[in-house]
């Protein structure tokens, strides 16, 4: 990451830049910022991506706490969290970081899980064996 402002009286001027491979681009007031630095970009992009995360974060979490249990509901809790992990990943995957993106998929995989755990209880408790 190399660029070199200048302040003149008013405005500040970029005299060299050199783009990144790795740049993420944010449109800002009609003008486009150029992100370089992976830390800024992951806490830029994680935050992105909980806005869209945060609602089924919650339904799954309440869900999880609650007494209920609803072979439906988990399955559609299951799916839901399978969606939004996939569309998230192929939206943001080039730009985020590895160290990020075992950060933000270790959460969803123990949600995943619990999940997981709920259905399998519904498989096993239904099931029935035939005696003679």
């Amino acid at each position: 990451m190399n660029y070199v402002l200048i302040k003149e009286k008013i405005n500040l001027k970029v005299l060299d830049f050199e783009n990144n491979q790795n740049a993420y681009l944010i449109k800002f007031k009609k003008q486009e910022i150029s992100l370089n630095y992976q830390k800024y970009i992951d806490t830029i992009l994680l935050k992105e991506v909980f806005k869209i995360l945060n609602p089924i974060l919650i339904k799954v979490l309440t869900y999880l706490t609650s007494e209920e249990d609803e072979e439906t509901e988990t399955g559609k809790l299951y799916d839901e969290l399978a969606k939004q992990r996939s569309i998230i990943l192929k939206k943001y995957e080039k730009h985020l970081s590895r160290e990020a993106r075992d950060k933000y998929f270790k959460n969803i995989r123990f949600l995943a899980l619990e999940l997981q755990k709920r259905l399998k209880t519904y498989t096993y408790k239904t099931e029935k064996t035939k005696t003679r």
